[in-house]
């Protein structure tokens, strides 16, 4: 295994795919099979005591909630799980995502589940720790203030909002959708990356669409209806 080291990222590759890797550049990422056992520990690294978990009932329901906080439990951190997160979230939903820390009184958030639950958590991030409300921050750079630690644990194939501070937040009212970024300095974002087996239920074709759907853009054709 090779590693490169340039501006303080630190990159390995893998002989094969399959294996477990670490890699750290802007955004941490820890990958490998059974890595939500390890959440706690990097929450506490991360110097969190009181935990907002951000998640949706099928995930509650498919058990990998249960595990996480079983985690976070173990290394004596104080969880609450908001498990109200809707698809295509929006300023609604992260406004609901505030009051639930708030009244936590949380010192590090956990996004578990699909782009949904991972995105509430980074828009609930802007507001309850810069104030204001959602719009303000459509755009990039707009948080003047440090934002909490923030880990973002993907249940699917398909997203990637794990490896950035992007997020897409819709308007309650008209319903369109906007960017937000916040600032990749200081080690406000921080992302254990997919925890493999939690991909390993879902059905192989739902899997195979989700990575030709990501990749289909990029080699410039489009993917087949039947294929998804």
């Amino acid at each position: 295994m090779e590693a490169a080291t340039k501006n303080d990222s630190v990159i390995s590759h893998p002989d094969f795919l399959g294996d477990s890797f670490h890699i750290q550049t802007q955004v941490r990422l820890v990958f490998g099979c059974g890595k939500l056992t390890s959440l706690g520990r990097l929450a506490t690294e991360l110097r969190g005591r009181r935990v907002l978990l951000v998640t949706d009932r099928g995930i509650v329901e498919a058990g990998h909630v249960h595990h996480a906080v079983a985690s976070l439990e173990q290394a004596n951190l104080e969880v609450s799980v908001f498990d109200q997160v809707c698809e295509n979230p929006t300023t609604a939903d992260v406004s609901a995502c505030v009051a639930a820390a708030q009244s936590h009184g949380a010192d590090i958030l956990v996004g578990l589940g699909g782009g949904s639950s991972m995105d509430t958590a980074k828009g609930c991030n802007f507001i309850l720790t810069n104030g204001g409300e959602m719009k303000d921050y459509w755009g990039v750079g707009k948080a003047s203030k440090p934002m909490l630690p923030l880990i973002a644990i993907p249940t699917t194939a398909g997203t990637g909002s794990e490896c950035q501070s992007f997020a897409l937040i819709a308007d309650e009212k008209t319903h369109q959708k906007n960017g937000l970024r916040g600032s990749q300095g200081g080690g406000c974002h921080r992302y254990p990356g997919p925890r493999t087996d939690t991909l390993a239920t879902s059905p192989s074709d739902c899997l195979h669409g989700g990575g030709r759907l990501v990749s289909c853009p990029r080699i410039g054709s489009k993917p087949e209806a039947k294929s998804l």
